[in-house]
């Protein structure tokens, strides 16, 4: 198994510019920080945070959330604390620290379950749903991901809503439930663009795309896949990226097409490997190993031994970054 252009609609037109939003809000926390209130300064240290987390800087996104918990408890915030925390423990999620994950994710709900605010309760049991789901916890997964799509429907929270569906779509692939998968996916893909958030729309089209290419539906992965890569390239989205031009590379090899595969698989592996993100690594040892496959099939078996023993360097090192095993179908975004 492998790791894994429709018409442009307008909804990107926020996202394409929020490439340089770190850059300014940042510029904007350091000069206002202590002349502005406090609901301007929470939201300025989200927004950064949220840029910091779409262009895959973790360290600064986490740095900013920190500033933006502190923010909230010195303003007796409680529904800014929760969302801070709900953040927080998902870029630990990203960092492999799953167990300070867990327990930020943990303090998250309790005090949006205080707070009583339906868009906070959705993104705790997000976050809760999403770890449980790259643990392998799927029962426990199931529960807070149904929990979060209906508060987030009925809030109108339509990003967590994308998330949440988008995280219900994986655990339809884990079973082969490959239908169920793409209904789950499309529908994510449906609430991201009415949210207009690059992250949540990256994520939805690479989860709708893996679920195409198992149903055999080619022609449309296609174009679900390559709308993704232009959200991602356009709006500067980096943590899906790898992951939906892979997805291009599995397309192209269930197509027996090797030559194409090799060209997606080295793309992915650029994209893991570009200056100014953090590396994916998971991404980039899956696509070290579909970079193996794509040589073999076409005959060339020295170079598909050394991208496998490249990819297998990889394994070591984020298996000993991790206390979990890699997901084989490296769903864990």
């Amino acid at each position: 198994g492998r790791a894994v252009r429709p018409r442009r609609p307008q909804l990107l037109c926020a996202a394409r510019r929020r490439a340089p939003v770190h850059k300014i809000a940042g510029r904007c926390v350091q000069r206002t920080a202590t002349a502005v209130g406090a609901a301007v300064l929470l939201a300025l240290y989200e927004r950064l945070g949220e840029a910091h987390a779409m262009l895959n800087h973790k360290d600064e996104a986490q740095a900013a959330f920190t500033h933006m918990l502190e923010a909230a408890h010195s303003a007796g915030d409680r529904p800014a604390e929760s969302r801070a925390l709900c953040q927080l423990s998902i870029i630990q999620g990203w960092l492999n620290r799953l167990d300070q994950a867990r327990s930020t994710g943990n303090s998250a709900l309790h005090i949006a379950q205080k707070a009583g605010d339906s868009q906070v309760l959705a993104l705790a049991h997000f976050n809760l749903g999403h770890l449980d789901v790259i643990t392998g916890n799927l029962s426990p997964a199931r529960r807070h991901l149904e929990q979060a799509v209906q508060l987030a429907r009925s809030a109108n929270a339509y990003n967590v809503l994308a998330r949440s569906l988008q995280n219900q779509a994986y655990l339809a692939t884990f079973t082969s439930s490959y239908a169920e998968a793409e209904q789950f996916a499309q529908a994510a893909v449906e609430a991201a663009k009415s949210g207009r958030n690059a992250l949540a729309v990256s994520g939805a089209c690479f989860a709708l795309g893996h679920a195409q290419v198992e149903l055999g539906h080619y022609a449309q992965a296609r174009r679900t896949l390559h709308a993704g890569v232009d959200y991602a390239e356009e709006s500067g989205e980096s943590h899906y990226l790898a992951k939906l031009l892979n997805t291009l590379g599995f397309l192209h090899q269930e197509l027996g097409d090797a030559e194409s595969a090799l060209h997606w698989d080295k793309q992915a592996l650029a994209a893991c490997r570009r200056a100014g993100v953090d590396r994916n690594w998971e991404a980039e040892c899956y696509t070290l190993l579909n970079l193996a496959s794509d040589e073999l099939l076409a005959g060339r078996i020295q170079t598909a031994s050394a991208y496998r023993q490249e990819g297998g360097g990889v394994l070591e090192s984020v298996q000993r970054r991790a206390a979990r095993g890699i997901n084989p179908s490296h769903l864990g975004g």
